[in-house]
C-alpha cells in the first residue's frame, strides 16, 4: 500500500527537504513503494513553480500538468510547466521517488505527495499515479477495498473513490469524504484501509481509517511553527502524533 504526505504552512517552505525525508521513508517501507510517485503543490503567492531551478529531468517516464482538470490520456511529456498562472502544479513519474531529482521543485505554501505501491503490481502507468487533480481539488489515497458494490468512473480503485468524493462533496470536501466513506463502508465486503489526504487549496482534509495493521496504516499529524502536516509515518524534524482510527481532521 502507498505512502502519503501533505503539508500546509503560513509561510512558504522549501519542498526538497520534506521530499527527501519522505523518499527515505518510502524506500525503507516494509512494502515496496517504488511503483511511481507524484506531487501536487501550490507555489508561494505570485511565485512560479520551478523558478530558478536546474532543468534536470528524471530518467524514467514523467508527466506534469498545471491547474485545471486532469487530461485523459495524461500528458506524456517530461518536465514541469513554469507558469505564473495561479493554481496547482502537479508532477508525476513512474520512477521510484528515491530516484527522482527532488531539488527542482522550489517552494510551496501547500503540498500533497504520494509514493505508490500498486495493488497486485497492476496498472503501473503515469496516469494512475496520484495525487489526482480535478475541479481544483487534489486527492491521494492509501488503502485497499474488497467487494465494492458501487458503479463509478475511474481507471483504478483510487480514482473511483475520488470521483465518489467529488460527486458527494456539494462544495464541502470534508463532508463529501465523510459521505463517501459511509457509502463505501456500507457497500464493501471489507475495508482494509481508507486513508485519504485531499485539498482544494484552503486546507488539507486528512482521514485515517483502517481495519487492520495499525502500525502500518495509522496516519500521523504534526502541528508547529505555523505549519500543519500529515504523513503515513513520522518524519525527522517534527513532533508527530498518531491519528485515531476513524478520525478525520481539517488542517487549515
Amino acid at each position: 500500500m502507498c505512502r502519503l504526505l501533505a503539508i500546509k504552512a503560513r509561510a512558504p517552505f522549501a519542498i526538497a527537504p520534506w521530499l527527501r525525508a519522505f523518499a527515505a521513508m518510502a524506500r525503507a517501507s516494509r512494502e515496496y513503494q517504488g511503483d511511481g510517485w507524484g506531487l501536487a503543490w501550490l507555489p508561494p503567492e505570485g511565485g512560479v513553480a520551478g523558478a530558478g531551478l536546474a532543468t534536470a529531468r528524471e530518467p524514467a517516464a514523467a508527466a506534469s500538468i498545471t491547474g485545471g482538470d486532469q487530461p485523459r490520456p495524461y500528458a506524456s511529456a517530461a518536465g514541469d510547466h513554469a507558469s505564473a498562472d495561479p493554481g496547482w502544479r502537479v508532477h508525476r513519474s513512474v520512477a521510484p521517488i528515491w530516484d527522482a531529482d527532488l531539488e527542482r521543485f522550489g517552494a510551496a505554501s501547500l503540498l500533497v505527495a504520494h509514493a505508490r505501491s500498486a495493488f497486485r503490481n497492476e496498472g503501473i502507468a503515469v496516469e494512475n499515479n496520484m495525487p489526482f487533480l480535478a475541479d481544483g481539488t487534489v486527492f491521494a489515497f492509501n488503502g485497499e477495498l474488497h467487494g465494492v458494490r458501487i458503479h463509478e468512473e475511474g481507471r483504478i480503485g483510487a480514482e473511483k473513490v475520488f470521483n465518489v468524493v467529488r460527486r458527494l462533496a456539494r462544495g464541502d470536501l470534508a463532508a463529501g469524504l465523510a459521505r463517501a466513506t459511509t457509502l463505501i463502508r456500507a457497500r464493501s465486503r471489507y475495508v482494509r484501509a481508507l486513508n485519504v489526504v485531499a485539498s482544494a487549496g484552503d486546507s488539507i482534509v486528512a482521514q485515517c481509517a483502517f481495519g487492520e495493521q495499525p502500525d502500518y496504516f495509522t496516519l500521523h499529524l504534526a502541528r508547529e511553527d505555523g505549519r500543519v502536516a500529515v504523513c503515513s509515518e513520522p518524519l525527522a524534524g517534527a513532533a508527530w502524533a498518531p491519528m485515531a482510527n476513524g478520525a478525520m481532521e481539517v488542517l487549515a
